[in-house]
């Protein structure tokens, strides 16, 4: 009988170690952090995955240009695809900060980014602090609950992605 436990045991724990590397190669990828040189990472134009926003779909754009100027467009849709006519589109016009780096929950590297914007129907000035975490042409965002905080764990569902542009 104990025979049976003892190699019970040693069974149990080798599928738990393979489990844990197929999980680590897996999300081998995920996980990694790009390194920003300067501010000049977020130069050009980003584009998100289609995500669900209050009972319809969005895709928002970023495109940062002219050292620290920021065009932020997000268009609605009725469809999960964002592939039908689009309900409506908002353009933001902004100014941004990429500053130091910090560590989120997940224990990844991201950088503070202070985005100043117009918001609400006085069109009021708005410092909106929020953190970026890079990863290859890609990057995610914060998501927390107040404009003056900086998020301390990233939104994994929203991932913007680099569109090269013609020269």
């Amino acid at each position: 009988m104990k025979f049976v436990r003892v190699v019970g045991l040693a069974l149990a724990a080798l599928v738990c170690v393979v489990f844990a590397d197929d999980a680590m190669e897996a999300t081998k990828g995920v996980f990694s952090t790009q390194i920003a040189e300067t501010g000049s990472a977020l130069d050009g134009l980003w584009v998100s995955n289609c995500y669900p926003f209050e009972g319809s779909y969005q895709v928002r754009t970023f495109e940062f240009v002219l050292d620290h100027l920021a065009t932020i467009t997000t268009i609605s849709y009725p469809d999960a695809l964002c592939a039908k006519q689009p309900l409506g589109s908002t353009v933001i016009s902004a100014t941004w900060d990429l500053g130091d780096t910090l560590v989120t929950e997940e224990g990844l590297l991201a950088y503070r980014l202070d985005v100043l914007l117009k918001t609400g129907p006085r069109q009021e000035l708005t410092t909106v602090k929020q953190v970026v975490h890079f990863q290859d042409q890609s990057f995610m965002l914060g998501i927390g609950s107040q404009l003056n905080r900086y998020p301390d764990r990233l939104d994994w569902e929203i991932v913007f992605s680099r569109l090269e542009q013609p020269l």
